[in-house]
């Protein structure tokens, strides 16, 4: 039917409307009318193509009016629906909407499997007054129809008549090629063998025509409500709900939503796809699912999700490379300065130039300059969040030893990662983070450099951003040490033991070495001899000795680490508060919580995107693990060398424990002897044992603090209000809650156990406001008298390395021994010869194995190896009273399912553990065997060098 105005439109309706005998056709109101008006077909051609074989046949819809007369035409009646859609293809069109039809042709229905049973074209006026309504309703008619159809040509407003006008065609009609590509295609045609089944066009004639119009253009109609007119051509050539035509059908709004929802949430495109998916088949009954997942507008392929997380990863992070990425991290590092400047965090940027002298990539004109590195400014990313910023003001051992590792395989451009942290109860804290583009010496030293720029004044708990921590310890990178050392001369570089060792067997297993099989397990152990000698003379000794072996190649190497020997001896350390940590663990576990947790083993697309996980997911991942342990939930794993669950029980009382006149040292007794005791400083995390002296977590700190209740670093504050809020404060800042919310659930019987230990209870605020508030660097008198402190504490410490006096200590032991044997030898007239007897076996059996060995160091081998056991099924070793058995006896048992909760035997491996063989008893019948697996290598230092095994 060709476009006709509102005007024509409207003169036609009145002429039928006259020959209906004046029935009153409209309604005079708003509401949607219940009459349709279907004239005769005319002699003009429409514009809707027909096939030949389908001709059309006119009907007519038969209504009343208000008056009750019956309107007829010379064709056939249509039942209508409430909305004034023919019932037969209601089901097509929203529902939400009134129609008045004025044309309705129906066609015959195609021949073909899953041909569609209505074909008809249809002239409507629907209550869609504006064009974005007008759009909403061609998008409900697509989803209804499951059909889509694409702009033709409009799709824009006009004037002041017609608003809207929009042509459209189905998305399986054939675009109009012009000779070349018709050339191009029947080439094509010509050579392939097989058709693609994956073809798309057929040519389709449907099409479908909207148009809205003005109150200006409807101010003559009497139905001003309806302003869109709706012209449908709907005779596909094809099936429209086959599995074959859904696949081709557009992908979904809500889809789209829900995959952006899913890469928020840290999705690549593969999991948001296998997740979606499976989301998708639970929302499904049975007879739907399959419709449901053919549907591609429901069911996005692979290559939909692989754009969508494109286009996503393009809008949000930037392209991979390139001028426009280093825009957009600008302008990320800029909006976090301005956010989080005023709580400490600060950012700073360096851009990479090729072949420029200029410094455009300064962020900051008062920061130091870096150098040119070759022929390009390397790229530089230094990165301080708020929470590494509190953990330099709050923590003690930032000040201490600080960690450094790097990592290069968190993005495409294997952009060199550096983390900065230190050991806590809590785990490793982050202290700062730096990336740069290269790992050379002038490239790290320029990083550091301008990451101690972006450090606050207090850093490293008071002593200075430019001084550093007392120690740094980190693996064997020549780079790496290099600038650390150039950045902070001051502090002194330790090297981790672990890769010092694995270095060395390393070599040892290379053909430069020089070193046979069977002599690699010799040099590693004087190596190892060397490594964990106690003082110095003792390491010249071990020196000598290697000067005196037959392995030169070995003595060069040896020679070439001797230089710098005060890096990796542990004698040398003694003096350094290590807390016990000689090895990079802490390093390597922040590393692996990165790659594992904070980016789940997945590749940053660029720096953007790399800033953006370590600036603010790392931030909150730290922020979830302090709040777990200020809230007592421990929802992370903690060691337990800082918990009591670490100590064994009866290792040691709390009544061995004493004050003293400073409320944070205590003395404890020592439990092998009781003539010794120990100096433990809470305030420090110190104590004068042989475990504790540099500052490592032992037994006498945690249960002096457990029975104060009193926080110490060493010890996770399970039971010290003050030290949960601390947690707190260091993941939040000031605006952690106040010290009643970390109030213990038994708290009112622990202010009772210390006001029985004469201890004042006072809980306030003041401490850890205090901390935030004040953000001035401590003065040169304060930093002296800490150190005065530390040396006093050292003058304290009661060591037990002198020989003389462990054997002072052990003769007066001795003394008590004799003693009570004296007693009960004394006792034996009123109790019995019990204990006479057992005096006697053991006097006879002393002098039955000194009698059998003449020589003297036999005798005095016998009788270390009798005085270890001594006590052993007595009750007093972790067997408790178990008796005891050879190793075979257990071997030959049979494992099965015991009553109750009664563990299984431990022992040596059975020949049933072995082979996995399944007895035939009634009790085990039902018991499956576990399938052998394939041994995995071992990660073990130790056992690679006893098995001479290269390190996996």
């Amino acid at each position: 039917m060709p476009d006709r105005s509102p005007r024509q439109i409207q003169s036609h309706a009145r002429k039928e409307e006259t020959e209906a005998k004046g029935s009153n056709m409209v309604n005079e109101s708003n509401k949607p009318v219940s009459v349709l008006l279907v004239r005769k077909p005319s002699n003009q051609t429409s514009h809707i193509q027909v096939s030949e074989r389908s001709q059309p046949t006119s009907t007519i819809i038969t209504n009343k009016t208000e008056t009750g007369t019956e309107l007829h035409t010379d064709h056939k009646v249509s039942v209508t629906t409430a909305n004034g859609l023919p019932k037969d293809i209601a089901y097509l069109f929203p529902a939400n909407y009134s129609y008045l039809v004025v044309q309705h042709n129906t066609k015959a229905q195609e021949v073909f499997l899953g041909a569609e049973p209505h074909n008809f074209t249809l002239t409507a006026w629907t209550n869609a007054t504006t064009p974005q309504e007008a759009i909403k309703w061609i998008e409900e008619f697509e989803k209804l129809s499951k059909t889509t159809y694409r702009v033709t040509r409009g799709n824009k407003p006009l004037g002041q008549k017609v608003l809207f006008k929009t042509m459209r065609h189905c998305h399986h009609q054939q675009k109009k090629l012009t000779k070349q590509q018709e050339a191009r295609q029947s080439q094509i045609a010509a050579s392939s063998t097989l058709k693609s089944t994956r073809k798309k066009k057929t040519s389709c004639p449907s099409t479908l025509k909207v148009r809205v119009y003005s109150t200006l253009a409807l101010a003559i109609a009497s139905h001003p409500s309806k302003a869109c007119l709706i012209d449908i051509g709907y005779n596909h050539n094809h099936p429209v709900t086959s599995a074959h035509a859904l696949s081709f059908r557009p992908v979904a709004k809500f889809a789209k939503e829900e995959y952006t929802d899913l890469f928020e949430s840290g999705y690549s495109a593969a999991r948001a796809r296998h997740e979606y998916v499976n989301r998708l088949q639970m929302k499904f009954d049975k007879s739907d699912i399959e419709v449901g997942l053919a549907d591609r507008s429901l069911n996005p392929n692979c290559q939909d999700v692989q754009r969508l997380f494109q286009k996503w990863r393009q809008r949000c992070v930037g392209p991979e490379n390139g001028k426009l990425m280093f825009d957009r991290l600008s302008l990320e590092v800029k909006k976090f300065n301005d956010t989080y400047s005023s709580e400490g965090g600060r950012a700073f940027l360096q851009l990479y130039q090729s072949d420029a002298d200029s410094r455009k990539g300064m962020t900051s004109k008062h920061l130091p300059k870096v150098k040119k590195v070759a022929d390009h400014v390397p790229f530089l990313l230094a990165v301080v969040t708020p929470l590494m910023a509190r953990a330099h003001k709050l923590l003690q051992q930032s000040g201490e030893m600080c960690f450094c590792d790097s990592t290069a395989s968190l993005d495409n451009l294997n952009t060199a990662v550096f983390v900065l942290s230190c050991s806590t109860a809590a785990g490793a804290i982050p202290l700062g983070c730096v990336m740069a583009s290269g790992e050379d010496i002038e490239t790290l030293t320029a990083a550091f450099t301008v990451f101690v720029g972006i450090l606050p004044e207090y850093a490293f708990f008071g002593r200075g951003r430019t001084v550093g921590p007392l120690t740094i310890l980190t693996d064997d990178c020549a780079s790496e040490r290099k600038a650390l050392g150039t950045v902070w001369p001051q502090a002194q570089l330790h090297l981790c033991v672990f890769h010092f060792l694995q270095g060395m067997w390393r070599w040892l297993w290379s053909n430069k070495s020089g070193v046979t099989a069977n002599d690699r397990v010799t040099c590693m152990l004087l190596t190892n001899r060397l490594l964990y000698s106690s003082s110095e003379q003792a390491l010249n000794e071990v020196k000598n000795e290697i000067e005196n072996s037959s392995f030169p190649v070995f003595k060069k190497r040896i020679d070439s680490y001797w230089q710098r020997k005060e890096e990796w001896a542990l004698c040398f350390r003694t003096e350094y508060p290590t807390r016990g940590n000689y090895t990079n663990n802490y390093s390597e576990a922040s590393i692996r919580i990165i790659k594992d947790i904070l980016f789940q083993r997945q590749k940053a697309w660029n720096v953007v995107q790399l800033f953006q996980l370590v600036s603010k997911t790392m931030e909150l991942y730290y922020q979830r693990r302090l709040l777990s342990l200020a809230s007592n939930r421990l929802d992370h794993f903690v060691s337990l060398k800082y918990t009591l669950a670490g100590v064994k029980p009866g290792a040691i009382s709390p009544d061995d424990v004493t004050p003293t006149d400073d409320p944070d040292v205590y003395i404890v007794r020592s439990q092998t002897n009781k003539h010794t005791q120990w100096v433990v400083d809470l305030q420090l995390g110190e104590c004068s044992c042989p475990v504790g002296y540099n500052g490592a977590p032992c037994k006498h700190q945690l249960v002096a603090a457990t029975k104060y209740m009193k926080f110490t670093i060493n010890k996770i504050p399970t039971d010290s209000p003050k030290g949960r809020q601390l947690l707190a404060g260091l993941a939040l800042g000031k605006d952690c809650k106040h010290i009643s919310f970390y109030s213990s659930l038994h708290q009112k019987s622990d202010e009772e156990h210390l006001r029985s230990l004469s201890i004042d209870v006072q809980w306030t605020d003041e401490d850890i406001q205090n901390l935030f508030e004040s953000s001035a660097m401590p003065d040169d008198d304060l930093l002296q008298q800490r150190q005065e402190e530390r040396k006093k504490q050292s003058e304290m410490t009661a060591t037990v390395k002198d020989k003389s006096q462990r054997i002072e200590a052990v003769k007066l032991s001795l003394k008590e021994v004799m003693a009570d044997i004296e007693t009960g030898l004394a006792n034996t007239m009123r109790t019995g010869d019990g204990f006479l007897t057992a005096v006697e076996k053991f006097c006879e059996n002393y002098w039955k194995f000194r009698g059998k060995r003449t020589h003297p160091p036999s005798m005095q081998q016998c009788l270390v190896s009798a005085l270890h056991t001594f006590g052993r099924h007595a009750g007093l070793s972790k067997h408790r009273q178990r008796i005891r058995v050879q190793p075979t006896a257990l071997s030959r048992r049979q494992h099965m399912t015991k009553s109750g909760s009664a563990p299984a035997k431990a022992g040596r491996p059975s020949v049933f553990r072995r082979k996995r063989k399944v007895t035939t008893l009634s009790v085990t019948r039902y018991i499956m065997p576990k399938r052998l697996q394939r041994i995995k290598r071992g990660h073990s230092l130790d056992n690679s060098v006893q098995q001479n095994s290269k390190n996996a």
